[in-house]
């Protein structure tokens, strides 16, 4: 099948290949609009120093060890420990220590010693105040189970306006394009395996008959 069959196979189509993703993606939008309920994020910035530098520039080795850092505080962050301090400092009963791992994450801003402790709730205030109290007992911990004290609160967390997700405009744009490709290759599949006769060079590449006169199709007035 060369490219001009396959472009006119594709132009037989071309109302299903607009139309379903079109449907696709305005049903993706309304889902996220008014099923999917919005997460927040709230974040706390740290500021680690693995050792004292006076003044030195950043050098290879140190990033190599605050990588390594970074591991074991994520490690004690997510801990049973942490979160189960945090849990019953703010009273809250009804999420678990594994529960609140899960909302956690934490990032190292690349070539510093910026520390992010992230948050991701379905209530605004709970994630600001999950994210401050996590770094207030993670500093506490690691001060008491690592003995280190080189870990300070740059920015606490405050109170996100807007949900992080779900995002309607981009999960509309990412159903159009990937229900427009799925479209086309799913009708291109049934086309190509279609053993069905449909045009006269069928005939001949197919069967290898020779065609001796067509008739026309007339439409009735």
């Amino acid at each position: 099948m060369d490219i001009k069959q396959i472009t006119y196979m594709l132009l037989k189509k071309i109302k299903f290949i607009i139309i379903i993703p079109i449907i696709v993606a305005i049903i993706t939008y309304f889902v996220s609009i008014e099923i999917l309920k919005p997460v927040y994020q709230s974040y706390t910035t740290l500021y680690v120093i693995n050792k004292p530098d006076g003044g030195k520039p950043i050098n290879y080795n140190d990033l190599l060890t605050n990588q390594q850092l970074v591991k074991d505080y994520r490690e004690l962050i997510e801990s049973k420990t942490v979160t189960r301090s945090v849990l019953n400092e703010l009273g809250i009963k009804n999420v678990s220590p594994d529960d609140l791992a899960s909302k956690i994450s934490v990032n190292l801003k690349p070539d510093t010693r910026v520390l992010q402790i992230i948050v991701n709730d379905k209530n605004p205030y709970r994630a600001r105040d999950l994210a401050n109290k996590t770094s207030e007992k993670f500093i506490e911990k690691s001060m008491e189970l690592m003995s280190v004290a080189n870990i300070n609160i740059v920015d606490r967390a405050e109170l996100p306006l807007k949900p992080a997700k779900p995002k309607p405009v981009v999960n509309f744009i990412l159903a159009l394009m990937i229900s427009f490709v799925l479209t086309t290759g799913l009708i291109y599949l049934i086309e190509y395996f279609s053993d069905t006769i449909k045009s006269k060079e069928d005939i001949e590449e197919y069967l290898s008959l020779s065609i001796l006169s067509t008739i026309p199709l007339v439409k009735n007035k």
